[in-house]
């Protein structure tokens, strides 16, 4: 089977998986003002199997040149990756961070030794100010691991 993204730490809040788009996960940020937002998200197993190595990455799976700079940071707008450390990242933390990118931002997680260990992690995204940043779809978690079983 394999590793999932979930909203809680609940089996029923699990996010569509390679790119089903029946439950998303949806974030809005307006562009006219610069605006933050962050969450907290869960990687669970949804078998018996121990997963190690877990590392979480961001990026679009278009390969489309507008949206790849911009999940860079270059144009302001983008996401950052955090693994959880026990309280809501500082903004010192985030600022540490590089942007997430398909080589660049990635985190390591706690191994997932079975299937009622849900592995919280940080995502925040950036609009800046007045912007031109449009519509962003495609952007997906990228979950790597070695399984075991």
């Amino acid at each position: 089977m394999s590793l999932s993204v979930y909203a809680e730490a609940s089996p029923g809040t699990v996010f569509s998986n390679n790119g089903a788009m029946t439950n998303p996960v949806t974030d809005v940020v307006y562009g006219r003002e610069s605006q933050e937002t962050e969450r907290k998200v869960y990687v669970r197993s949804d078998d018996a199997h121990s997963y190690t190595g877990v590392t979480v990455g961001a990026y679009s799976t278009l390969g489309d040149a507008d949206i790849n700079p911009i999940l860079s940071g270059a144009t302001g707008w983008g996401i950052k990756l955090l693994a959880d450390a026990g309280h809501t990242p500082t903004q010192a933390e985030w600022d540490a961070q590089s942007w997430a990118s398909e080589t660049e931002g990635h985190i390591t997680l706690d191994d997932i030794s079975d299937s009622d260990t849900y592995v919280p992690f940080w995502y925040k995204l950036v609009s800046p100010a007045r912007a031109s940043v449009g519509l962003k779809t495609n952007i997906s978690f990228v979950l790597m691991y070695k399984e075991t079983v």
